[in-house]
């Protein structure tokens, strides 16, 4: 399998995931590298007449002007649910079943036509895709055997859920390129200082790689021309990262 892709994982939903994703995507494409998204599970997809669209993966592709086939796109997002609850639920709820082989099958065929695939995850690492089994995201990241990247909330609580998720995904012999730090909403003055140490307690508990410490973006968008530019200034040991790989 093509091992050019790179998994996007977090230590938690709404954590900023897809900003990253389609960063990542975009900084590929503007050097000159196909890179393309994958959102192998999307709860909450949105209802449109042709079916239910990935409203992850559609960000990440008109971020970077993608149009790929429709027959790509389900390949790009198989497994889509409109309830908005983890896969584990929306999957029984909608009585389909979320197999990790389909998806592993669904990246090689995109991999065949493309340089490189970022997949982005559901929630955090231990998210459940079964109601009958204890097969989790962990399972799907260790079958597809690509290195994570990690991302992380700079809010008070984050040094808990980041030291967990760093720890699991070294306990299960996972290669984790780096942690990329996305600033919340609460950016008032008391919780500044916090925002700041945060990342810094985390470095010194860990051995780990600080890709990145994007700000808060009030409505993010990097087609704007000033959130690319704040997205660029901050995630410099990332564009290292993604450059230094063969594609």
């Amino acid at each position: 399998m093509n091992n050019n892709g790179i998994f996007i994982t977090a230590t938690g939903t709404d954590i900023g995931k897809t900003l990253i994703t389609a960063g990542i995507i975009k900084f590929l494409r503007e050097n000159n590298i196909d890179a393309i998204p994958m959102k192998p599970i999307q709860s909450g997809a949105k209802v449109e007449r042709n079916g239910l669209v990935a409203t992850d993966l559609e960000l990440c592709l008109n971020y970077s002007n993608i149009k790929p086939t429709q027959d790509e796109i389900k390949l790009m997002s198989p497994f889509k649910f409109q309830a908005e609850c983890s896969p584990h639920l929306a999957s029984k709820m909608s009585n389909c079943k979320i197999s990790i082989p389909h998806i592993i099958d669904c990246y090689r065929k995109l991999s065949k036509n493309h340089s490189a695939i970022m997949v982005e995850g559901a929630g955090g690492i231990m998210v459940p895709l079964a109601c009958d089994s204890e097969i989790t995201i962990l399972n799907l990241i260790k079958k597809m055997k690509l290195p994570v990247i990690l991302v992380a909330s700079t809010a008070l609580g984050t040094i808990n859920h980041t030291l967990l998720s760093i720890d699991c995904l070294k306990q299960n012999k996972i290669e984790l390129a780096g942690i990329i730090f996305n600033s919340p909403n609460n950016s008032s003055d008391d919780s500044k200082f916090i925002n700041t140490d945060n990342p810094k307690t985390i470095s010194r508990l860990r051995e780990i790689n600080i890709l990145g410490n994007i700000p808060h973006l009030q409505h993010p968008n990097l087609i704007n021309k000033e959130d690319w530019s704040v997205f660029l200034r901050n995630s410099t040991s990332l564009q290292k990262y993604l450059l230094s790989r063969k594609y």
